[in-house]
């Protein structure tokens, strides 16, 4: 099998190597900033709480979903996380929540795209 294969690979058989190329993947729209819970109650629900838990499991989802974008923000531990909807990044919050991982989640809001002319 292929150890490395990427949505904008093309498989073919080796007598016929041409290339498909990739379509563009549309950016995300809005953004969430996610944190390791830093409040008073951390750790009593979930069992996953440290931000390097957090950043593994966020850099895995990055690798298998082409959609989500996952910036480290210039605060210590935060990531910014891109998708294409509230949906998209609510089954990801949920899916984490259900794996144990305990965030903080800002609000989402609309990320907005400057052309050239402002």
């Amino acid at each position: 099998g292929l150890s490395k294969a990427y949505v904008s690979h093309t498989l073919c058989p080796a007598d016929a190597p041409e290339r498909v190329p990739a379509r563009p993947i549309d950016p995300p729209t809005i953004a969430m900033t996610i944190s390791a819970n830093d409040s008073p109650l951390a750790g009593r629900d979930g069992t996953q709480v440290n931000s390097r838990a957090i950043r593994l499991r966020l850099t895995k989802e990055a690798e298998s979903n082409v959609a989500i974008r996952i910036l480290e923000n210039k605060q210590a531990e935060t990531w910014e996380v891109g998708g294409r909807g509230e949906l998209q990044l609510g089954i990801l919050l949920e899916s984490m929540r259900r794996e144990g991982f305990e965030l903080c989640v800002s609000p989402p809001r609309v990320v907005f795209k400057e052309g050239e002319n402002g």
